[in-house]
C-alpha cells in the first residue's frame, strides 16, 4: 500500500511511501509492528524487501510518465544491508520500471547508518551518482548521533511519530520538534512530519518550516489504484 505525503504549503500531494501490510485469512490487513520483526528473524525480509521496491518502482513510473511530479518513498531494512547485491538489485528495479532515478528515495534508519556506517556507503553510492534521494527515518529515538546527518549528507529528515504526538499542546514535545526543525533546516534537508492526525498539528508543522506531511489526518495507506485516482483527482482541480 502506499501512504500520500502532503506539501504543507501548496496542499498537493509531494509524493507516497510504499509500506508493507499483510492481509491475513479473514481479509484484515495487518500492521508491520505484527510481522516485520518475524519476517526479519525469518530471513524473509530480503525477498519481501525486493518484491516491494519493484511493485512500487513500476507503480510510480507510470505515474510519472502520466506527468505527475511524484516522489516514491521505499523503506531499507537493516537486514537488507547485509546483502552485497543490495545496490544492484535496486538499480535493476529502477532500470526495468524506467522510473528516473531521482523520483526514488531511500529510506534508513539512524540505527543502521550508525551501526554499519562503512557498508551503507559503499551500497548507497552508485545509487547517490544517479540521483537516487536519501531519507533518515527514526532520528532521535536511539543513537541522535548528529554526526551521521552530515556523513551521509542526507535530502530528507524525517520526524518520528512518537514526537509529533505531543503537538502543539506539550510544551516538551515542540520543544524537541522545534529544535530538529531547526537543525534539518541549517542542512538544508527536506522535513517530513510523521503522523500526523490532527489540522492542529499540521498548522503547527507548516508554521514552523516542515515541508511536507505524512499521517491519518491526509490520507491513510490506500492502494496503488487510489493513489492513482488522487493523482488524477489533483491534476484536474489543478487544470480547472
Amino acid at each position: 500500500v502506499f501512504q500520500p505525503k502532503v506539501d504543507l504549503k501548496t496542499g498537493r500531494i509531494y509524493g507516497v511511501e510504499a509500506l508493507a501490510r499483510w492481509q491475513t485469512e479473514s481479509g484484515r490487513l495487518a500492521s508491520p509492528y505484527v510481522f516485520i520483526d518475524l519476517a526479519e528473524e525469518l530471513g524473509l525480509i530480503d525477498s519481501i524487501g525486493e518484491q516491494i521496491l519493484k511493485k512500487s518502482t513500476k507503480a510510480a513510473a507510470i505515474w510519472v510518465k502520466s506527468g505527475h511530479d511524484i516522489n516514491l518513498a521505499v523503506n531499507v531494512s537493516p537486514i537488507q544491508f547485509n546483502d552485497p547485491y543490495l545496490s544492484q538489485k535496486i538499480l535493476k528495479s529502477i532500470a526495468e520500471s524506467g522510473l528516473p532515478p531521482r523520483h526514488l528515495e531511500l529510506e534508513i534508519t539512524e540505527s543502521v547508518a550508525v551501526q554499519k556506517p562503512e557498508a551503507v556507503r559503499a551500497i548507497l553510492a552508485p545509487l547517490r551518482r544517479l540521483g537516487v534521494r536519501l531519507a533518515v527515518d527514526d532520528f532521535g529515538t536511539g543513537h541522535s548521533n548528529l554526526a551521521i546527518l552530515t556523513q551521509f549528507k542526507f535530502d530528507t529528515f524525517k520526524i518520528d511519530r512518537s514526537f509529533i504526538d505531543g503537538t502543539p499542546h506539550d510544551a516538551q514535545a515542540t520543544a524537541i520538534v522545534d529544535m530538529m526543525l531547526g537543525m534539518a533546516r541549517s542542512l538544508e534537508m527536506d522535513i517530513v512530519g510523521e503522523g500526523i492526525e490532527t489540522l492542529q498539528q499540521a498548522q503547527y508543522l507548516a508554521q514552523r518550516g516542515c515541508h511536507i506531511g505524512q499521517g491519518y489526518f491526509f490520507s491513510k495507506p490506500v492502494s496503488v489504484d487510489d493513489i492513482g485516482t488522487l493523482l488524477n483527482q489533483e491534476a484536474q482541480r489543478k487544470a480547472s
